[in-house]
């Protein structure tokens, strides 16, 4: 199965349901902490996830690696809401399904 490819676009600003698609990445500086940057990817599922946020479990954050939207995230990430979930990876600037 093909990835999504990752793309940057500016801030849809804070209200930005419906403004994105799947692959959509922008920068958010205000939002950057002990994890690093932060770089907001819309996953498969429509939902958003931050490259800085905190593993499940109280883990660590990812390992993030390339510059978007060639970007490499590892482990897995796995959005796990109700009804509407995605696992998967980031690999080389794509959403790619586990």
């Amino acid at each position: 199965m093909a990835g999504i490819p990752l793309r940057v676009i500016g801030s849809p600003g804070p209200l930005y349901a419906g403004k994105v698609q799947p692959g959509d990445v922008w920068r958010e500086p205000d939002w950057d902490n002990e994890h690093g940057e932060c770089w907001i990817v819309v996953l498969p599922n429509g939902r958003a996830w931050h490259t800085n946020s905190q593993a499940s479990g109280g883990g660590g954050g990812w390992d993030v690696t390339g510059t978007p939207p060639g970007l490499t995230v590892s482990p897995s990430i796995f959005d796990h809401w109700p009804g509407n979930e995605w696992h998967g990876w980031i690999r080389n600037g794509e959403l790619v399904p586990a």
